[in-house]
């Protein structure tokens, strides 16, 4: 059942403002940081970005180790939605000797929900190899509010409360898993006292 906050704000036919948008954000917050130490989370170190000329690249991979983001960080991360990609171009010769531009470079952003609690605005500015492999050379982030997320990020509140129920849901699922396991455990055991004990007697035999 949605919160009082959320259904205040859901129960009418007008479009929602920014900030009322970042004020659902914050409700939900609100509810998943009491359980954000309970479960495993993601690393800012295993973050994909997307971007739509190169699909997914792991931007961290075979970067230099002096980058300045604690790459540690855990939390729930995302990239869905996020279409801005500021791509930096220069003109170099193709395969035929004629001049064509060719992305050297440029950055994009990501969100974040941290184990802390705290909203992470999250930029990632990366080189471009000749392969056209992308290689990270700065990840910066740093605390932001939820309005703020939202004003900055060229994506639809929509997509950050999609990817954080996506998120719990795994871990319904990965609980749900644990559950089935130790209830095959528990069969398990108990058959085998019910078995040894039928055969055996109360007293161990030395």
């Amino acid at each position: 059942m949605p919160s009082d906050i959320c259904l205040q704000t859901l129960l009418r036919k007008e479009p929602l403002s920014v900030e009322e948008w970042a004020a659902l954000l914050e409700d939900t917050q609100r509810r998943i940081v009491p359980f954000l130490n309970k479960t495993t989370l993601a690393t800012l170190g295993s973050l994909v970005c997307f971007h739509e000329l190169a699909g997914s690249r792991r931007l961290i991979d075979d970067s230099p180790n002096d980058i300045n983001a604690p790459l540690a960080t855990q939390g729930i991360f995302g990239t869905e939605g996020i279409k801005e990609a500021q791509l930096e171009k220069a003109d170099d010769f193709d395969q035929r000797g004629g001049l064509s531009p060719r992305e050297i470079g440029g950055s994009t952003r990501a969100w974040g929900l941290c184990r802390s609690g705290s909203w992470w605005l999250i930029t990632v500015h990366f080189q471009t190899e000749y392969d056209g492999r992308r290689q990270a050379t700065e990840v910066s982030s740093g605390e932001v509010s939820a309005q703020t997320l939202l004003s900055t990020l060229a994506v639809h509140p929509s997509s950050i409360l999609d990817s954080l129920w996506r998120t719990v849901n795994k871990w319904i699922e990965h609980r749900q898993a644990q559950l089935d396991w130790l209830q095959r455990l528990e069969g398990e055991l108990k058959s085998t006292i019910d078995m040894a004990v039928a055969i055996s007697p109360l007293e161990i035999r030395h």
